[in-house]
């Protein structure tokens, strides 16, 4: 009887695991999709409107930085998805398969990593819309 309770028990972790590792993967995989939505997108807008205030303020650098600020915060986005792709499989990512257990740390670095990815674009976008708010010197 005993062994048949501690049977069930490491079942249930198990299960619970693995269901845990899948929501990591939703959670992270819906981050990305929302970065790839409104901040890239936003981004881009901004480096356009970004090199046109630049060339109307005679090259002025602020617009220059906050264009490379943006370029970087995007440059490391496709880096992270880079070297997410090489880590996760296209079934892992969209819930087809169970992570390995090494594969379920990994999801919880890359979603750290995510974050602070998310953070620097979202500080690259503030500083450019402010850059712009600005009233003409």
């Amino acid at each position: 009887m005993k062994k048949i309770i501690i049977s069930v028990f490491s079942v249930l972790f198990f299960i619970l695991g693995n269901a845990q590792s899948d929501s990591k993967m939703h959670e992270v995989m819906q981050v990305h999709d929302q970065i790839m939505e409104k901040d890239m997108i936003k981004s881009v807008k901004l480096i356009s409107k970004l090199k046109k205030a630049s060339k109307e303020n005679n090259s002025d650098t602020r617009f220059n930085e906050a264009i490379s600020k943006l370029k970087i915060a995007n440059q490391k986005m496709v880096n992270w998805m880079q070297g997410f792709g090489q880590k996760f499989t296209y079934a892992e990512m969209h819930e087809k398969t169970q992570l390995s257990s090494k594969k379920q740390q990994w999801i919880k670095e890359e979603e750290i990593s995510l974050h602070e990815m998310k953070s620097s674009i979202e500080e690259a976008i503030a500083n450019a819309e402010k850059l712009l708010a600005e009233p003409e010197k």
